[in-house]
């Protein structure tokens, strides 16, 4: 499948993905009160599953889908939801910028990186 498609599919389901995970976020830490560091973690943990059966089946089709794969998926999901919770602690509690503009922001850097990850490790053929 062409780079391009693969970039157009993952954008499609990163949108979705980062859209509740986001979502989720704001609720979890405006409305509810949870500290955005720690809602930042619960809702990446929440949509971590979904986006690897959406990535692995619709994105990257992956043929070979074996523990290891779906291991190191989410061992890598893991280190990208504490950099995000990282990076929203950091801003936000030492630079004093918004919470939600550094989520946005982290989101987006944090999933460019995933893509290539994921296309040029994770699921390389």
């Amino acid at each position: 499948m062409s780079s391009i498609k693969q970039i157009i599919k993952y954008s499609v389901v990163g949108i979705l993905i980062n859209s509740i995970g986001y979502i989720f976020y704001i609720i979890l830490s405006n409305v509810i009160g949870i500290n955005p560091s720690i809602s930042a973690i619960l809702s990446g943990i929440t949509a971590t599953s979904l986006s690897y059966y959406l990535n692995a089946n619709f994105t990257f089709k992956a043929k070979n889908k074996e523990r290891k794969i779906a291991l190191n998926y989410f061992l890598l999901y893991v280190c990208a939801i504490f950099i995000h919770s990282f990076s929203i602690f950091i801003f936000s509690n030492i630079f004093n910028f918004a919470h939600e503009i550094v989520a946005g922001i982290s989101l987006i850097i944090i999933s460019l990186s995933l893509f290539l990850i994921q296309k040029f490790y994770l699921f390389h053929k």
